[in-house]
């Protein structure tokens, strides 16, 4: 099977996995995964950026286990890398850096909670990291000197315009693998701790390919399906989200109270949110669906409506509008 799949020897199994954390999505090519090793396998620091690594599945609650660590591993066979814990981590804590050095290559925030700051770490790629222990004084490392950045996680990292984008590359993995299928299953075989010197050598090899790769074209973006719809969700609520889907849409006034009274009846634990924030997220979610908004005011009742792109009428016809809601027939 593996052979037909890559059409060359079965005996590489690293790469036989990165094809199926990558390509078995329709929308995420070979490349994508593969441009990531290349670039963690030189110490070129040009358009630094974090890479984050995600699942394609989105799911209020993820699993994981889709195959994220797998890649780190291969990276560790020929990179030193040193990973933290994402969940327990906190650089407010004193000497959060204490397990990386100055011979670290990539240092891997691993499986990071739901609505990480990312933010916070943007020094770590445009600036570099500095590293504390105790009793000893703090080393700065120029940025060309720090490790490389990879972020695991099930959720969206929450954030976004240029300042985000100049910083992260993100890659939605396959969920090929996971609870109930895993490399051995495919390989008869433990990766990295059953292999032959056959089998290391054409890991090798591999290796050398991807960074030739690199070199010759640098990142590979993917066109991911699901990108906005995850930054949807973190900056919104799942619930909300599904419950949006399903009852607003364009070309209708909206009475603020009411949208806010039959989401909060549907969804009995947001009857205490504020009725600013679900306006909030219904801009959020009309940017989603590259809709126009119109708000307005009637006595006192707040009123919004939705418009596919470029159907919003001008300011003039929006007055019309509103003078023909007002009649009373």
């Amino acid at each position: 099977m593996l052979t037909t799949i890559l059409g060359e020897s079965s005996t590489d199994n690293f790469k036989a996995s990165l094809f199926f954390l990558s390509s078995v999505i329709p929308s995420v090519t070979k490349e994508n995964l593969l441009s990531k090793s290349q670039f963690f396998l030189t110490s070129s620091k040009t358009n630094n950026k974090a890479v984050i690594l995600n699942d394609e599945i989105i799911s209020d609650n993820p699993e994981g286990g889709s195959g994220k660590g797998l890649f780190v591993q291969g990276l560790q066979q020929i990179r030193n890398v040193s990973i933290l814990d994402g969940k327990q981590f906190d650089d407010r804590k004193s000497f959060p850096y204490q397990t990386v050095s100055s011979e670290t290559h990539i240092l891997v925030f691993d499986d990071v909670k739901k609505n990480w700051d990312f933010e916070s770490k943007f020094s770590l790629v445009t600036e570099g990291i500095t590293l504390e222990r105790k009793n000893k004084d703090a080393l700065k490392l120029s940025v060309e000197d720090s490790p490389k950045i990879v972020v695991s996680t099930n959720y969206a990292i929450k954030g976004g315009g240029n300042s985000h984008e100049r910083r992260r590359h993100e890659l939605e993995v396959s969920k090929y693998y996971g609870a109930n299928r895993t490399p051995y299953d495919d390989f008869k075989k433990q990766l990295f701790d059953d292999w032959s010197e056959k089998e290391f050598n054409a890991f090798d090899n591999y290796m050398v390919e991807c960074l030739q790769k690199y070199i010759a074209g640098g990142l590979v973006v993917q066109e991911s399906g699901n990108k906005e719809l995850k930054a949807l969700i973190t900056n919104t609520n799942y619930d909300f989200v599904e419950w949006a889907k399903d009852n607003i849409e364009t070309n209708f006034d909206y009475l603020k109270s009411a949208v806010y009274d039959n989401f909060t009846n549907d969804y009995p634990d947001f009857a205490k949110m504020k009725r600013k924030t679900l306006t909030i997220w219904l801009k959020q979610f009309a940017k989603y669906k590259q809709w126009e908004v119109d708000e307005r005011k009637s006595g006192n009742d707040r009123y919004i409506k939705f418009y596919d792109l470029g159907t919003k009428p001008s300011e003039e016809g929006l007055e019309i509008e509103e003078q023909r809601n007002a009649l009373p027939f």
